[in-house]
């Protein structure tokens, strides 16, 4: 959410923080979107801060689904998108500056996982991918099922993807 429109973006524990309370008092916002479902930030969480804002909440059934939702809500007109690993928090949190310097969706990925990501590509025209993590993270396979639509015939071969994987 917080790259999509600029506003920053709050990792939060079982409980709000009293720092992250005043924080939130002392900026005003109008809006607060929690990303992830009650297994992440709880309701309890989401109420408090329904006192000093809207919230919304964007989560699907896993992470995976949850990073398309948000990418379909905030960057609906995408023409690139950032591919990293959904097994690694710090791949994905690595991509936070990269995003919002290039206001690109992070789409996560595994070699079991990719079908939300495959589907907001299918739906766009996407012109460029950005892979974060090495070729153990995201891999050949996934890429080339994810972009095949855009790689001419016979372009898709392992030696090529690794490049850019690399």
């Amino acid at each position: 959410c917080g790259s999509a429109i600029g506003a920053p973006i709050m990792l939060v524990g079982e409980e709000l923080t009293s720092g992250q309370i005043n924080y939130i008092k002392d900026s005003g916002f109008g809006q607060i979107c929690i990303l992830g479902g009650e297994g992440v930030v709880s309701e309890a969480t989401a109420e408090e801060l329904r006192q000093y804002a809207t919230v919304t909440r964007v989560n699907g059934r896993d992470r995976y689904e949850t990073a398309y939702l948000l990418a379909c809500n905030f960057f609906n007109d995408a023409e690139s998108v950032i591919l990293t690993t959904g097994k690694s928090f710090a791949d994905g949190i690595c991509c936070g500056p990269l995003a919002v310097k290039s206001g690109t969706p992070i789409l996560l990925t595994s070699p079991t996982k990719y079908g939300w990501t495959h589907q907001y590509v299918a739906d766009r025209i996407i012109l460029k991918d950005t892979i974060v993590g090495g070729p153990k993270a995201v891999t050949a396979k996934e890429v080339s099922s994810i972009m095949t639509q855009y790689m001419e015939e016979g372009e898709v071969e392992e030696e090529k993807l690794d490049r850019q994987l690399s």
